[in-house]
């Protein structure tokens, strides 16, 4: 006699880039463990990568919310910034260590994939071992804004500068691949300031390289909502988490029935 069961397959997760709307991917993941989906996998660019990398270290829900309850644009700004120059991410690198004592990929609970440009080769390349802090700040590091981080005496920028959606990086070693982007390509408006230019000539550039990888996801998320702050207002934290909650919800079922299967035993 036959009967069906559900075999779980290797399911990853790859999170974009977009500043602070990237805080929408707590909210995302949230809503996915209330309905006993869990990740294999983790891979992301810039604050995805952030995001995955505090997910693949074991960060519960709240306590991604204290940490998001703590970060102010001026202290990632600021603190570092020499006179008359761009900032390093001393901020940024010394929360990934506090938060992450042990600061390699090895020690994570979750295999991370962390994606950077290198200004050298003109590439982007993904991390996956070593040094976790050193990996993060470089995948962070916005062009103009935060100096290039060396490694290995190359020069790194933010990954989404060349690909702020890499599911290339785990799509081979998983069988289902959930694709978060918070940078969705829609219009704006009132685009006047010179900052207000820069910021959208960077978000449409990313959309656009997302926008080449949607279709090797299995399932894909967008949070349309969280354009409609800036690549720094992380006071919105919030309401930008509660955005990637609510857009995440509506997508459960197809995730249940991608990630499974119906075998004969």
């Amino acid at each position: 006699m036959f009967r069906q069961r559900k075999k779980k397959k290797k399911l990853g997760i790859v999170l974009s880039g977009g500043g602070a709307r990237g805080l929408a991917h707590v909210g995302v993941l949230r809503a996915l463990e209330e309905h006993g989906i869990f990740p294999d996998v983790v891979a992301g660019s810039s604050m995805g990568a952030i995001i995955g990398a505090l997910y693949a270290s074991g960060k519960n829900f709240e306590e991604m919310m204290d940490l998001i309850g703590q970060v102010r644009s001026y202290k990632i700004i600021r603190v570092g910034l020499p006179l008359g120059g761009i900032t390093d991410l001393t901020y940024l690198k010394n929360m990934v260590k506090q938060n992450i004592p042990q600061d390699t990929f090895e020690s994570l609970e979750k295999p991370l994939y962390v994606c950077v440009s290198n200004l050298n080769t003109g590439n982007y390349e993904f991390f996956n071992g070593g040094k976790l802090s050193s990996a993060i700040i470089a995948s962070a590091a916005i062009p103009l804004i935060f100096k290039p981080v060396k490694i290995n005496d190359q020069s790194y920028i933010d990954g989404g500068v060349l690909n702020n959606l890499p599911v290339e990086a785990i799509r081979d070693i998983c069988d289902v691949v959930i694709g978060v982007s918070v940078n969705p390509n829609t219009a704006a408006s009132n685009v006047s300031s010179m900052w207000g230019i820069g910021e959208r000539v960077f978000d449409m550039h990313m959309a656009e390289n997302v926008k080449s990888r949607l279709g090797q996801c299995d399932v894909v998320i967008e949070v349309p909502n969280a354009l409609q702050y800036g690549l720094f207002d992380f006071k919105m934290g919030n309401l930008l988490v509660d955005f990637g909650y609510n857009d995440t919800l509506g997508k459960i079922p197809e995730i249940i029935e991608k990630a499974k299967i119906s075998t004969s035993v």
